[in-house]
């Protein structure tokens, strides 16, 4: 007899990979179709914040209100030398539009086609084919708090080490290295890069698609590989060995912590580690486990 576990997680990936398939078959026709309609689609709102010679694309989702630790980004992007370009995947309200321009050189609108890289693109696209002139690019989320503190040194790192394409956390995969990649909610890409047709061919050519399984496999999982297989340098600040690490030199309270938050953000995996926050900590094992 075949295990129930078994069947649910094959009825699951089958139901996955028929939904993947009308993307497959037609994202290159929806993307040109949205290429065709950007002048409708989009909406542009010129910002307080001047034009520097580092440019941040920040794309945001925000439909319930804006976020005031955006704002906190966008100042520190400013000090740091970045003009913030902000795109929203979600229409704004009148008040957030304005708080937004306030803080930033840009606000683009726009619909939540591709996610996020779907509004990278369009974002890098404008800037690309305006001709607006930059050094480096940096490209990152909402979906993280930065920065946590205002002595922050992310970016200046990211401009020291002097690679074509810098990350905060590199997801390494020794089984499958093509699948080796940069988290996609920070990156910074060197002049090199940028000023490089590779660069405009990329995102011009890229995989867009509302199927956030593919997004994370044709889009975050690519990226990386893409610019190092023509030769472009790769540069991250962590992978497994620091977080590994980083885990091992806490206390079982801090563990604890961290498992009730990852609860709350990994709703999906919450009942296996609802098992290990409940436990005793000084059970045998518990420790080596949890990590």
């Amino acid at each position: 007899m075949i295990p129930m576990w078994k069947m649910k997680r094959e009825a699951k990936r089958l139901l996955m990979q028929s939904a993947q398939l009308p993307w497959i078959v037609m994202a290159k026709a929806r993307r040109n179709a949205h290429d065709a309609r950007k002048a409708a689609l989009i909406t542009m709102t010129p910002g307080a914040r001047p034009l520097q010679a580092d440019i941040a694309v920040v794309l945001i989702y925000q439909p319930r209100g804006l976020q005031r630790s955006t704002l906190h980004m966008l100042d520190h992007l400013h000090a740091k030398g970045f003009a913030p370009f902000v795109v929203s995947n979600a229409p704004l309200t009148e008040e957030d539009r304005s708080a937004l321009s306030a803080h930033a050189w840009q606000v683009m609108e726009r619909p939540n086609y591709g996610y996020d890289f779907g509004g990278y693109r369009d974002g890098i696209l404008h800037l690309l084919e305006t001709g607006v002139p930059m050094r480096h690019l940096a490209v990152l989320n909402d979906s993280i708090w930065f920065p946590l503190s205002d002595d922050c040194t992310l970016l200046d790192r990211a401009r020291a080490e002097g690679k074509d394409l810098f990350g905060y956390y590199y997801n390494e995969r020794p089984d499958r290295p093509w699948r080796s990649h940069l988290q996609s909610y920070f990156y910074v890409f060197g002049p090199k890069l940028v000023e490089s047709g590779d660069f405009r061919d990329y995102w011009r050519n890229l995989f867009v698609t509302s199927n956030k399984t593919l997004v994370i496999r044709r889009g975050e999982m690519r990226l990386t590989d893409t610019f190092r297989a023509k030769g472009y340098s790769v540069g991250y600040c962590h992978d497994i060995t620091d977080l590994k690490a980083t885990l091992s030199s806490l206390s079982n309270a801090d563990l604890q912590a961290i498992l009730d938050y990852q609860m709350a953000v990994d709703t999906q995996n919450a009942t296996l580690l609802r098992a290990f926050r409940d436990a005793d900590p000084d059970t045998p094992g518990w420790r080596e486990a949890m990590e």
